[in-house]
């Protein structure tokens, strides 16, 4: 079985993860799994998650998705080599890393449409 992983920071956007995880959950091939920096995280909306996985634990991921929010600029050692791992990976899996919404911050935006074309389809994904 696949896993993805929702990366969810405290004060997430509780609305970015909803429809992606909603498809992957539809294909019994995939499961859905969360993942902090915290074991308990609140979103912007007030939604406080219990997450599956903190950093120091994590299983093996076949896809990572970064779900935006209002922490993305913590100083954090291991969250940011996870997220450079992956991108590493990414590379040559071109499936291996989706940023919810508007594919998170600016920059890894730049990456990640210099070296890789998007098409929109998600059944086209799983």
């Amino acid at each position: 079985m696949k896993t993805a992983l929702f990366l969810m920071l405290d004060q997430y956007a509780d609305w970015e993860g909803s429809y992606l995880a909603s498809q992957i959950n539809q294909n019994p091939d995939w499961q859905v799994k969360t993942a902090s920096t915290t074991s308990l995280v609140t979103s912007i909306g007030g939604f406080t998650t219990k997450v599956d996985y903190q950093l120091d634990d994590l299983p093996t991921i076949d896809l990572l998705i970064l779900i935006g929010g209002n922490s993305w600029n913590i100083n954090n050692s291991a969250l940011y080599l996870l997220v450079q791992q992956h991108l590493q990976y990414f590379k040559t899996n071109w499936c291996n890393l989706w940023c919810g919404g508007l594919l998170g911050p600016k920059r890894l935006f730049n990456w990640l449409s210099a070296h890789r074309q998007f098409t929109g389809t998600m059944a086209d994904l799983f």
